[in-house]
């Protein structure tokens, strides 16, 4: 776990948060009435493949979660933003455990490149500071996300139905 607090400038960042800490540093920031949380999903929390129901479930609970908190926390000063970045050049597929018809050698080969090509972490990390500075709710990251978003919003079921039917790994 990772915690940086600094409460007087009102800056959280907090990873691992699953012992509580995260919740604490919500009521600091409640508290203080002023501060910016951010929470990070996926674009898979809109978009839905039909090989990721668990992560693409939990993605999606932390994208309505911050959307729930945000309209709750703004009457106290408080802003949260959600974080959906694309495919991003990350560990993630050297640390994910493939199951099913994921675990062919070929499937997890496409995926490491497809990630290799990914956006850098730098990327993302400066969608989150114009968020904090723009106060945005949901901030899809690259072109994937942005387009993934459009199609949520505006096509919404036959998107799902096409996104579903594409090997997005």
């Amino acid at each position: 776990m990772m915690a940086r607090i600094d409460i007087d400038g009102a800056l959280a960042l907090v990873t691992g948060a699953g012992s509580g800490i995260g919740e604490q540093t919500a009521i600091a920031l409640l508290a203080r009435g002023r501060g910016h949380i951010v929470n990070l999903s996926s674009r898979l929390a809109y978009l839905h493949p039909r090989t990721e129901p668990v992560y693409v479930a939990t993605k999606a609970a932390v994208l309505a979660l911050s959307r729930s908190l945000r309209i709750d926390f703004a009457q106290h000063g408080v802003g949260v933003t959600v974080i959906c970045p694309g495919i991003t050049n990350t560990p993630i597929v050297d640390k994910t455990r493939y199951l099913g018809s994921q675990a062919d050698e070929k499937v997890q080969a496409r995926s490491k490149r497809l990630f290799n090509r990914g956006h850098t972490p730098t990327k993302v990390a400066t969608a989150i500071v114009r968020a904090i500075e723009r106060d945005r709710s949901v901030v899809p990251v690259g072109f994937e996300a942005w387009l993934g978003w459009w199609f949520n919003r505006y096509l919404p079921l036959r998107a799902q139905q096409a996104i579903g039917k594409l090997p997005l790994t």
